[in-house]
């Protein structure tokens, strides 16, 4: 008999029922010495199949509610995962159903180096919304160049598209929320990217070695830059941070040494890690502040708190800047 995938979590949401008294008196009763030999306890799954799960030797006698758990945990995880291919604009993704009407892309078969995620996919005839790019979905796919994410992707997880060379540019759509860590690490031909109004967060080591980059406008709606986020990105020359930033993560802008023109929209400028804006001294073993040409803007009236500040005070120049309110 077939399922279909909405049988399949309807069949996994009504699987699991409270016992009654007389099934909870015989639980109880059920409870053996620990004996030397495996033990055997089985339960029935939502595909109406035994599963067995053999516990060797056990130390310590488990309460009958302790067993159950284990037996409906392991088959919970055996029942969760339903994974299929499908073909788009020459790509074939791999991908995994999260639930009745979503999916999650896992990885590929064949990719073409421009990648356009579906937003939507047919698995069994039914339409499923693609929301997801999974923890290291694309890492060292060294085929790829661009890539279009669609606006139902919601979340993008660590290490996607981690060590991806070749790629160049790509396009991150409104509704993703948040660039978790390594994302992009070492991407280092990617040029350009434009971050959405939507982000909150960009991770630890996000832009790692993303040693092309020249230029970055973090958005308004951003409020944490991890640690190591902008680390030996060589070319990148200017920076926009707005006054939604309430912290900037150690080493974040490490190594940076094309650095000109940093523009802070902070209006209270909150203490800095000191080696924020460091690169690397050889001689000293050690790290010294960016160049003395790298020149701080800051809003007109803050300058004074800017020079007070923890990290910010290690700038050799800070200017105010009318523009930045």
């Amino acid at each position: 008999m077939t399922m279909s995938i909405f049988d399949f979590f309807k069949r996994k949401r009504s699987s699991v029922k409270q016992p009654d008294a007389s099934e909870e008196t015989c639980k109880q009763t059920s409870v053996a010495s620990p004996s030397t030999e495996p033990t055997s306890i089985s339960n029935s799954a939502a595909n109406d199949q035994e599963v067995e799960i053999n516990i060797a030797k056990p130390q310590e006698v488990s309460t009958s509610s302790e067993q159950d758990s284990v037996v409906n945990s392991e088959t919970s995880e055996q029942e969760a995962t339903i994974e299929f291919e499908y073909e788009h604009n020459g790509s074939t993704l791999k991908y995994t159903v999260i639930g009745e009407h979503e999916c999650a892309v896992t990885g590929y078969n064949t990719i073409q180096s421009h990648l356009v995620i579906p937003e939507e996919v047919q698995f069994e005839g039914n339409i499923l919304k693609v929301v997801n790019i999974s923890e290291s979905a694309f890492s060292y796919c060294k085929e790829l160049t661009s890539i279009v994410i669609p606006d139902s992707v919601t979340e993008i997880g660590e290490e996607a598209f981690c060590n991806c060379n070749g790629l160049s540019s790509i396009v991150i759509p409104d509704s993703v929320t948040e660039i978790g860590e390594e994302v992009f690490y070492g991407c280092g031909s990617l040029t350009s990217i434009v971050i959405p109004d939507s982000v909150t967060k960009i991770g630890e080591s996000a832009f790692w070695y993303c040693a092309e980059l020249t230029s970055i406008v973090i958005p308004d709606s951003v409020t944490e830059i991890g640690d190591y986020a902008f680390e030996n990105c060589f070319d990148l020359t200017s920076i926009v941070i707005p006054d939604s930033v309430t912290k900037i993560g150690y080493l974040a802008f490490r190594n940076c040494v094309s650095l000109k023109n940093i523009y802070s929209k902070i209006k209270k400028p909150f203490a800095l890690f000191d080696y924020c804006f460091v690169e690397d001294n050889y001689e000293l073993s050690g790290y010294v502040f960016l160049s003395s040409e790298l020149t701080l803007y800051v809003p007109v009236g803050t300058l004074k708190s800017y020079k007070e500040q923890e990290g910010w005070r290690n700038f050799w120049r800070i200017v105010e800047d009318p523009c930045l309110g």
